[in-house]
């Protein structure tokens, strides 16, 4: 006994057990420090997994549409596709102005592909039209609002609600982990003048007469300074516009004949508005509003933040009047903090859940040991995870979970040997030395493969790789912290606190003693074994078909959003149609709060949405609501629903589209259709069709298309030689016109400080008036009515062309009704619906929900097939066996089974988690299947057969084996009855096809070896 003391070396291995109390004290302070790395780390509801967007938009005021797309959108398209990491590229060309939207790849270095999109972009300038503004690129689309705030009122108008928000940006912009608060809705006053073109026909001057006389009698410049003896005083001139009155009082024109004066107020109304120049409005629960938006550092734990946000708003709440509604539109920190207060529970009950299985496997004192390397585990996970930057989400907390039972299986190993040692006489330090000896490869080499398993996930591409690639960060991290706990830690707890075990009586276990019966039957009847086994994995695959697929569920939020696309090309539209919608969301009991935005999107409250296009037919509304207290809805899924019955029956005039928040990106629908073409009335006329032919089919239904109806135009053809003889030019036309219809600044207005805009325009409200507009020439006094010049006529028009990838397209989008399966309806409208109608010159792609699952399904099964591969390659090495490897990869099949069986009985959709969990199970199932192999091997070279060797190893297995699935399964329990409908089938296909793939395992494994393995 002395001699074997003597020999044990200092080593990594035995230098801890030597040194326990160091040893614990050195892993007390390791704890310690997990904690503080733990309140630090940055914390988020999801990943980082937003596609990066920008969007350009260049404006050149007075051009068409068409033109728009040749001179503009068409050379900034071919730019943008030369950028880095370059995806795709979506453009819109309206009269005037083009917009596009880039995206990259997700693996794209967003900051290189950025600089080079400036600089292509600048390149691109000088082929542009020299009097096109230049383009201007916003790289922020996707940043997500931290919190939202409204400021509404009823007797409140925009420029009041703006100046009480500003305060709150001010003092909240000044707290600590703040980068900034934008304003967002506020509209600002402006002069509005407006010339009676009737009497302005009177008077030899033209419109553009009067804007040139306000602009320059409001004109300012620095008169200088008198010098003195004494030095210098400056001279400062009055300004004539010191009131409205004053702008009212201009004189415009003075009578030759009789010098009387003609006022600006004799031939037009002047007064301070708010300004009618507006692009977009916001509103909350149907009253004018205006948003503060506040974003946090990145890199931060934003909770604490978040509550010092708090109590400044509550603080500064104290100074405002009463009536002015505030409301929180969003607040991300206590989002967070609530979402990862669940999935804390979750795991904190899932610890419990093992612990209370290890205390009935292990007794009272072993199992206060192994109890102590699972905390410790996960803390050792939260200083590594602060090391390379990864964040506390409902990710990477799922992945402690799915590792619990992981962690706590190589402590269970190495005690079980260390108290064998004692058992045998050995003392504390020799035993706790030989078992941590006796282990370490085995233990090693079980991490690998589990590692080995999981590894091939963390290169899945895509935005699903960016959703779940922390699942196998966290594990491979939690498993390489657990394995040196068990080395390192263990056996020095068991130095300090191991005790050897007293005799027990063994008792018999019936469980135990069916599996050994059945084991023997199956041995007995091998064929007929396997047989079975084969037809119940058909039958398993043949099953899928009646599971309920779901790509992703929607995200666990009282919440959803509204799109909505009208066709007509005008706010004051969009805004009726808004309000109708807000009107039947006020009917609803279990609507909330209703905040909308009419014109563009609101500020992004949810990191997975799509990017859309400010316009005039665009709208969008964002619906809080509480399910719990309706008495009509089970689930968010079925108040969704509801509502878009509603508005499918009640809203014309608008493509309306009620949206739940989704992990997988929220923007179109589950199917989409790309129509695209150079005929753009071809495109649009297809898109109806088929919007039209699907509103008749069941099953289909939220149905749109991107494509507004045409709107009709009034076209002045100009004939430019009678007109030169008259003495007008094309400058004269235009500018006169611009200025009665569109109106323009003309010059600023300074009062207390503040700035207004004077703006300046005419009151022609009919094409007859417009006909009869005089034209004044620029080179004399006389006037020409426009129609002694030029013809007008009504002429229809598409106001928009949307280009995708450089081609002409319009998107047609729809999603399933409930109880009807989109990828099956993707597939009847591919191959029934559309064979049937003409869409003739329009090619048409799909990008929908079918696609998206097809292209990550198959990036999943490719990852699994890498996973097996890798570990056939570790077994191979460890067996030194081509067989024996594929006996032990022969059980996958398994779980497969258990994992299906498991999604029927609990009504679990089959979706992407789902499929991620049976891919989970090889990295898990794989381990029992080792230790069960080694120990036949080491039985059939004490001369057993392969019947007494196999019925042996399962007897001694059977606790081990039966132990470390229900450590795992425990710990799965919480998450599967969350409630959580992304995480629930993932734990449910773990769970069920770990307990299966266990069971048959103790009996397939040995029939299997029997067969196969005849030396």
């Amino acid at each position: 006994m002395e001699t074997k003391k003597i020999n044990i070396k200092n080593s990594l291995l035995s230098v801890p057990i030597k040194q326990s109390k160091i040893t614990l004290f050195l892993t007390l302070v390791i704890a310690f420090v997990g904690v503080y790395f733990y309140y630090f780390l940055p914390k988020q509801e999801n990943p980082d997994i937003a596609v990066p967007v920008a969007m350009i938009s260049t404006f050149y005021p007075g051009t068409s549409f068409a033109d728009i797309e040749q001179l503009i959108s068409k050379p900034l398209e071919t730019a943008v596709s030369e950028v880095s990491g370059f995806d795709k590229v979506e453009s819109y060309s309206f009269t005037g102005a083009s917009m596009l939207v880039v995206s990259l790849t997700n693996d794209a270095d967003v900051e290189k592909s950025w600089q080079e999109l400036g600089r292509l972009i600048d390149d691109t300038q000088s082929y542009l039209p020299k009097d096109a503004y230049k383009p201007f690129i916003d790289t922020k689309l996707i940043e997500t609002a931290g919190m939202i705030i409204s400021f509404s009122g009823k007797d409140y108008d925009y420029e009041q609600l703006a100046a009480y928000a500003e305060v709150f940006q001010r003092k909240l912009s000044k707290i600590d982990g703040v980068t900034r608060f934008n304003l967002i809705g506020k509209i600002p006053q402006e002069i509005e003048i407006i010339v009676n073109i009737a009497q302005l026909q009177k008077y030899p001057i033209s419109i553009d007469d009067i804007a040139q006389i306000i602009k320059a009698q409001n004109v300012s410049f620095p008169a200088g300074a008198i010098k003195t003896e004494n030095g210098q005083i400056n001279v400062n001139i009055s300004r004539p516009y010191g009131i409205i009155k004053d702008i009212e009082n201009t004189i415009i024109f003075t009578s030759t004949e009789n010098g009387s004066a003609v006022r600006l107020k004799d031939l037009a109304t002047v007064k301070l508005i708010e300004s009618k120049d507006v692009k977009y409005k916001t509103k909350q629960n149907g009253k004018n509003a205006v948003l503060l938006t506040g974003y946090f550092k990145a890199d931060k734990n934003i909770i604490p933040i978040g509550k010092d946000v708090r109590k400044e708003i509550e603080k500064i709440k104290t100074n405002f009047p009463e009536d002015l509604i505030i409301d929180e539109i969003s607040f991300e920190p206590e989002s967070i903090d609530k979402s990862i207060s669940n999935f804390m529970s979750n795991l904190l009950q899932g610890i419990f859940f093992v612990l209370v299985v290890v205390f009935i496997a292990l007794g009272m004192r072993n199992a206060g040991i192994v109890a102590f390397a699972v905390p410790m585990s996960i803390l050792i996970s939260f200083i590594v995870m602060w090391i390379f930057g990864l964040k506390v989400h409902q990710i990477s907390t799922t992945a402690l979970i799915i590792a619990l039972g992981l962690l706590v299986d190589n402590a269970i190993v190495v005690v079980e040997a260390v108290q064998e040692h004692l058992n045998s006489g050995k003392d504390k330090i020799e035993a706790a030395y030989l078992g941590a000896k006796e282990t370490a490869m085995p233990i090693f080499s079980a991490t690998l493969t589990t590692i080995a398993a999981f590894s091939p996930l963390l290169f899945l591409p895509g935005a699903s790789g960016d959703l779940l690639g922390d699942i196998p960060k966290i594990v491979i991290i939690s498993l390489v912290a657990s394995y040196f706990v068990a080395m390192l830690v263990i056996p020095s707890l068991m130095v300090l606190f191991g005790k050897k075990s007293k005799q027990k009586k063994v008792r018999k276990n019936p469980v135990r003693q069916f599996f050994i019966a059945f084991l023997e039957i199956s041995l007995k009847y091998k064929k007929t074994t396997i047989i079975l086994s084969v037809v119940v994995l058909i039958i398993s695959f043949i099953s899928v078909r009646f599971l309920n697929e779901e790509y992703f569920p929607p995200a666990a939020k009282q919440s959803l959003y509204i799109d909505i696309n009208g066709e007509s090309y005008s706010l004051d539209e969009t805004e009726k149609i808004v309000s109708n919608i807000e009107k039947t969301l006020n009917e609803q009991p279990e609507i909330q709060s209703i905040t909308s935005s009419i014109g563009k999107p609101l500020p992004r409250f949810y990191q997975l949405m799509e990017v859309n296009v400010s316009s005039s037919q665009y709208a969008q509304i964002k619906v809080d609501f509480d399910i719990k207290k309706s008495e009509k809805f089970n689930n968010k899924k079925e108040l969704a629903a509801h509502l878009q019955s509603i508005f499918n029956e009640q809203i014309t005039g608008a493509s309306v589209q009620t949206r739940l928040l989704s992990i997988s990106g929220s923007g179109g629908g589950s199917i989409l259709l790309n129509i695209a073409g150079n005929n753009l009335g071809r495109n649009v006329e297809v898109a109806k069709m088929i919007r039209d032919t699907l509103k008749t089919i069941d099953g289909y239904y939220k149905i749109g298309t991107t494509a507004g109806n045409s709107k009709y135009e009034y076209d002045v053809e100009i004939d430019f030689d009678l007109a030169s003889a008259l003495g007008v030019n094309q400058y004269d036309i235009q500018k006169q016109i611009n200025l009665a219809l569109m109106g323009n600044e003309v010059t600023k207005y300074r009062k207390s400080g503040n700035e207004f805009p004077v703006k300046l325009s005419g009151n022609i409200s009919s094409i007859e008036q417009l006909e009869n507009f005089g034209i004044k020439s620029s080179s004399g006094s006389q006037k020409i009515l426009l129609k002694q010049i030029a013809e007008t006529g009504l002429i229809k028009k598409y106001p928009v062309i949307r280009r995708l990838n450089k081609e002409r397209n319009i998107t047609l989008f729809c999603d399933a009704e409930t109880g009807y399966n989109s990828k099956k309806l993707t597939d009847k409208l591919e191959f029934e619906i559309l064979p049937k109608l003409n869409t003739s010159g329009t090619d048409i792609t799909f990008d929908g929900e079918r696609e998206a699952q097809k292209k990550d399904s198959g990036n999943l099964n490719y990852a699994a097939l890498a996973a097996i591969f890798l570990v056939y390659i570790i077994l191979m090495m460890q067996f030194k066996s081509f067989v024996q490897p594929f006996v032990i990869l022969l059980t996958l099949p398994l779980a497969f089974v258990g994992a299906i069986a498991g999604l029927l009985v609990t009504g679990q959709p089959f979706s992407f988690t789902a499929l991620l969990g049976i891919a989970s199970l090889i990295g898990i199932v794989v381990n029992d299947a080792i230790l069960l192999l080694e120990f036949i091997n080491r039985a059939r070279k004490n001369g057993m057969s392969i019947a007494e060797a196999a019925k042996q190893s399962s007897n001694q297995r059977f606790i081990p084996i039966m132990t470390t699935t229900a450590t795992t399964v425990m710990a799965l329990i919480p998450l599967a009855l969350s409630g959580n409908e992304l995480f629930t089938p993932l734990a449910v296909s773990l769970m069920f096809g770990l307990l299966v793939a266990t069971v048959l395992t103790l009996v397939i494994i040995p029939v299997l070896y029997s067969i196969l393995i005849k030396k």
